[in-house]
């Protein structure tokens, strides 16, 4: 207790409480601001830690740009960062998402011819090189790689559907362009907003602004109704992607340095078999050309001084393979796949630790397919699509999107989990064909078709289930050996 504290507690012993009170109580306010969270705490620990309480749009204003540009270098120069973005793409798109139509049987049958014809041809793509599924490979490798990607609507009049897909790297956005608007709203890296602060459309080129032809290119709106703008959103308030391997980019970057740096001093060290000295006149260099320019490998260098050979040591690379590893766990981390899957690497891996990695890159992929890719671009094509049948006359109902096959990873024991869910009722066939990668409607002509063809010629499946453990039941009322009065059920 200070001496101003002592006089009030001989004048006013209950003010001095009071006071002593306060003061503990202000005390503990300062340890909680610091204290309560360790990463809070300002100290000589954290003393270079900076950090700040911008928007999500303020962070992508300056550094869209740099990040995009580097992500793409990185992908063209090293071989991990283009690993991770082809396992991304191939997982979420695979063979595609692929749409099954809700109607009547008449609609259906209309509405996927027509989609046929449109989607699964490149009549879909406005550079005329990709189906559909296709194109959604495109877009997911660019959205992994540039953090974004771009689909604009071009009509076309002739055709079983009157529109193209045309694809867009994520460029063609003004991103310079960053205004507030006179009668309210704003433009914001290229993407305009009214009043309210709703998205009403984009700003873009015509052409790419790093294209060799392009010359003094401005940017144009295009409506919010005419263009898809696809990317991973991670904070409220996002308007612009970010390449996906941003939080690993620097590690990658020094990976990629350390590998030729360990390179380089093997291949120096490589070049020096021994070291000759005799002390003679002879001993000394007749090769005036600097010896980083003669190296070679096997070389036996005379020295000035001295009477002995000495046999190079090349040095270890002792901590390689570890460091290696450590990194590029991190990096598949950061890009949010597997080490495996990234690295190649399956000496220590078993069926279990197998599952578990593939189980939890399997939820981050349908995290990727389920809240990017089918609302951001499938769904709306399907719109556009939809009103492009409807002008040539089909009337189309709602969809669903079927995602593409997974592969097994022991195919016995997971059919058999997939039968048994089926016949708990836990699953439904026309979705266990769909988890495969097949149309349930194709998958029962078939069945329909060939299993009457096998009975015609006295041919007997195993996975025929009329015959099942030596029964021969029938499939259907009017089938083949319908005189049999025994059926199974589930």
């Amino acid at each position: 207790m200070n001496w101003f504290n002592k006089t009030i507690a001989v004048i006013s012993p209950r003010l001095a409480a009071e006071r002593a009170m306060n003061e503990v109580r202000l005390q503990n306010l300062e340890y909680l601001k610091t204290r309560a969270y360790d990463g809070a705490n300002k100290s000589a620990r954290t003393a270079g830690w900076s950090s700040s309480g911008t928007s999500a749009r303020t962070e992508t204003q300056s550094a869209i740009v740099t990040l995009r540009n580097r992500s793409r270098e990185m992908v063209r120069n090293n071989a991990n960062a283009k690993k991770a973005i082809r396992v991304i793409a191939n997982n979420t798109i695979g063979t595609g998402i692929r749409p099954s139509p809700i109607g009547t049987a008449l609609q259906v049958r209309k509405i996927k011819a027509m989609w046929r014809e449109w989607a699964e041809s490149t009549a879909c793509d406005f550079d005329g090189l990709n189906t559909f599924y296709g194109l959604q490979k495109l877009i997911m490798t660019s959205v992994a790689e540039s953090g974004e990607c771009i689909v604009i609507k071009k009509i076309k009049k002739d055709g079983v559907i009157p529109f193209q897909l045309q694809v867009l790297e994520a460029d063609y956005i003004d991103s310079n362009k960053t205004i507030l608007k006179s009668g309210g709203g704003s433009i914001v890296n290229g993407v305009d907003y009214d009043a309210s602060g709703r998205r009403i459309g984009f700003w873009l080129f015509d052409q790419h602004p790093g294209d060799f032809l392009q010359k003094n290119i401005i940017s144009k709106f295009y409506s919010v109704d005419d263009v898809l703008h696809i990317f991973y959103c991670e904070r409220p308030s996002q308007h612009r992607g970010v390449p996906w391997g941003h939080s690993v980019m620097l590690k990658l970057q020094d990976f990629g340095e350390y590998e030729d740096a360990e390179l380089l001093k093997q291949k120096v060290s490589a070049c020096f078999a021994a070291f000759y000295t005799d002390g003679s006149e002879m001993s000394q260099a007749t090769d005036k050309t600097p010896m980083s320019e003669r190296i070679q490998p096997g070389i036996i260098e005379h020295m000035p001084t001295g009477s002995s050979v000495t046999f190079a040591n090349p040095p270890s690379k002792e901590g390689y393979r570890d460091y290696t590893a450590t990194t590029l766990q991190q990096v598949a981390a950061g890009f949010g796949i597997t080490y495996e899957a990234i690295s190649g690497n399956f000496k220590e891996v078993n069926f279990s630790s197998g599952r578990m990695g593939w189980l939890e890159m399997a939820r981050q992929i349908l995290d990727w397919q389920e809240n990017m890719m089918i609302p951001l671009f499938c769904n709306p094509v399907w719109k556009w699509f939809t009103e492009g049948a409807s002008i040539m006359g089909a009337k189309v109902g709602t969809v669903n999107w079927s995602l593409p096959r997974r592969e097994m990873i022991d195919p016995v024991k997971e059919m058999e989990g997939l039968k048994t869910a089926i016949r708990l009722g836990l699953l439904s066939w026309p979705e266990a064909i769909r988890q495969q990668g097949y149309e349930p409607d194709e998958v029962l002509e078939e069945i329909t078709e060939y299993t009457d063809k096998f009975a015609e010629r006295g041919l007997q499946l195993d996975a025929d289930p009329r015959y099942d453990k030596g029964k021969v039941l029938p499939l259907r009322n009017d089938a083949p050996n319908a005189n049999n009065e025994e059926k199974i059920s589930g």
